[in-house]
């Protein structure tokens, strides 16, 4: 990977990671503070972030969104990494795939020893376009303690029949009912981010995209 870069969080803030360079980036988050970090990965995008959560009531949150068009490749790795006891991590990454496009995940949640009473967890879910499209996802889990809970999951989907079926059936056309399916499942994790600066450039850039593909 390329440039590495370290932040120490202070304070309980949203946080958008957009730049596509070649980086290695680690976030540090201590006791008591509570981080949302937004994973924006328009076309190709190259990174590994790894979350060193350090302190006892630590709270992180990962949002990603990832969506490619044509040849482009994504490839995005994350690491959940539970230092001490009491703390919690989410991780939701949805993916949209198009034409050939390339998506490659590998996401770890790893649990020391000393990190009892610890909750972490792991999701990446893709929504395919086309049948020449690449999606590998490796979700993983490395646990040295024994009083925690944690889980991951990866799942890779078309757009669903039965709800077309059902968008069809109220009067919507095909094409409209596709593109109300498609926006929806990036909406879902849209909602949830909190800073409404952010939310909106997130929504600005994820119109570029379905303008330019649906």
């Amino acid at each position: 990977m390329g440039e590495k870069i370290k932040l120490n969080i202070t304070t309980s803030k949203t946080i958008l990671d957009k730049n596509s360079a070649d980086e290695n980036v680690i976030i540090e988050i201590n006791e008591n503070e509570q981080i949302q970090y937004v994973i924006l990965a328009v076309g190709n995008f190259n990174k590994d972030i790894t979350f060193n959560i350090r302190g006892e009531n630590a709270e992180l949150e990962v949002i990603g969104i990832c969506l490619l068009k044509n040849n482009e490749k994504t490839n995005l790795s994350t690491i959940q990494s539970h230092k001490e006891k009491r703390s919690n991590s989410t991780n939701l990454i949805k993916t949209i795939l198009k034409d050939s496009s390339n998506f490659n995940f590998t996401g770890l949640i790893k649990i020391d020893k000393q990190a009892q009473q610890t909750n972490a967890f792991l999701t990446q879910n893709t929504l395919t376009l086309s049948d020449d499209t690449i999606n590998h996802s490796v979700p993983s889990l490395e646990i040295n303690a024994d009083d925690v809970k944690a889980s991951h999951a990866a799942t890779t989907s078309f757009i669903d029949e039965e709800s077309l079926y059902y968008l069809k059936s109220r009067g919507i056309s095909q094409q409209e009912s596709e593109n109300l399916i498609i926006r929806g499942f990036i909406q879902t994790v849209i909602d949830k981010i909190e800073d409404k600066k952010i939310k909106k450039a997130v929504e600005e850039k994820v119109e570029e995209y379905f303008v330019s593909t649906i």
